[in-house]
């Protein structure tokens, strides 16, 4: 019997195609969660144009709405805002959701919703028959910068709200910045006071420069 190989990794992809996976994961960042492990092995195997592939099915996934047997199980369809923690759901008057959809499953992908008017609401709007939240299954959650750990050298950005930057595949750079506490100052500098609050890295920012010597003539 042949012996079976185990599926090569993202790494090993990108590796045989001469890519880095550094850019591979910096590129893939700008997808949704759903996508992104996709688009990181076709990043590795065919480079830039995986980003415009997995864009791609983002918004198409986007447009797509899913069956919620609320309203006594007569079916509304719902899908996630484009705000965070926020649903909506498929309307002609922008008044009540328009219901009837010919859906079975609970969360089943709908086709031909035709709706002029949507109405949004915070999670969780409106629950199924049976009580689950809408907003759980469809991933309308998603994490924000005040959810996430900065490494060790880098702090919160100052100013903005941590909550209106959100994603499922958050970076350092999108939450935080880099502080002056790894930096080293050259030769002859000394390092700030309380370098792990000063954001920076230069010497301008993170080092005093020497003091002057004095005159040999005063």
């Amino acid at each position: 019997n042949a012996e079976v190989q185990p599926a090569k990794t993202a790494g090993q992809i990108c590796a045989e195609a001469s890519r880095s996976f550094n850019d591979a994961h910096t590129a893939c960042q700008t997808v949704p969660a759903d996508v992104y492990d996709s688009c990181l092995f076709d990043y590795c195997a065919v480079g830039q144009s995986a980003v415009d592939k997995a864009v791609k099915m983002s918004e198409e996934e986007s447009a797509t709405w899913y069956f919620n047997d609320h309203c006594y199980k007569q079916g509304i369809a719902v899908k996630c805002a484009e705000t965070n923690n926020a649903i909506m759901c498929a309307s002609v008057d922008g008044k009540v959701c328009a219901d009837g959809w010919p859906g079975k499953q609970v969360h089943e992908k709908l086709t031909d919703v035709m709706a002029s008017k949507n109405i949004t609401v915070q999670c969780p709007g409106w629950l199924t028959a049976d009580g689950k939240d809408s907003c759980q299954a469809l991933g309308c959650h998603k994490p924000t910068c005040s959810d996430f750990t900065c490494p060790r050298g880098w702090m919160p950005k100052v100013g903005g709200s941590g909550s209106a930057i959100f994603g499922h595949n958050l970076s350092d750079g999108e939450c935080c910045e880099q502080t002056c506490l790894e930096f080293e100052c050259p030769e002859g500098f000394t390092k700030k006071s309380d370098p792990f609050v000063i954001p920076g890295n230069s010497s301008e920012q993170c080092c005093h420069s020497p003091s002057p010597s004095p005159s040999p003539f005063l």
